[in-house]
């Protein structure tokens, strides 16, 4: 496979990983826009459905085998020199996403995004009621 379409494959997944990360943005900012209050259990469920999704593909074997045609994981320098600056640049970025990403258990990572939907709603309901404790 040429360098051209490995890096090709990779920007797919990475733009497929984007797509989801934003679906995730959209339903934070509807939390804190126009949801319901008495949607909260389902909307942190979504958001911990969602983020457990991203992070998997982000940790993928298919990502890593892609990553790793085009850079050396341990150092993060790119295999080849005909990849330009821009390509460089994502290379780098997938990487450290990458390195970050695969530190964190799945299961972590659902809980925690549960968790922070569900602590904004609650810090809304504290400050609206000037009441901490409720926090």
């Amino acid at each position: 496979m040429t360098v051209k379409k490995t890096y090709d494959r990779l920007h797919k997944i990475g733009k497929e990983i984007r797509l989801l990360s934003s679906l995730s943005y959209l339903l934070e900012w509807d939390q804190e826009t126009f949801m319901p209050k008495g949607a909260i259990e389902v909307r942190s469920e979504q958001l911990e459905l969602i983020s457990s999704i991203i992070h998997k593909e982000k940790t993928s074997r298919r990502f890593k085998k892609a990553l790793e045609a085009l850079l050396d994981l341990k150092t993060g320098k790119p295999r080849f020199d005909e990849l330009n600056d821009e390509q460089k640049a994502n290379l780098r970025e997938w990487h450290l996403d990458y390195l970050r990403e695969i530190k964190l258990p799945n299961d972590f990572v659902k809980k925690f995004a549960k968790t922070a939907s569900k602590a904004i709603n609650t810090w809304v309901d504290a400050k609206n009621k000037d009441s901490f404790e409720i926090f």
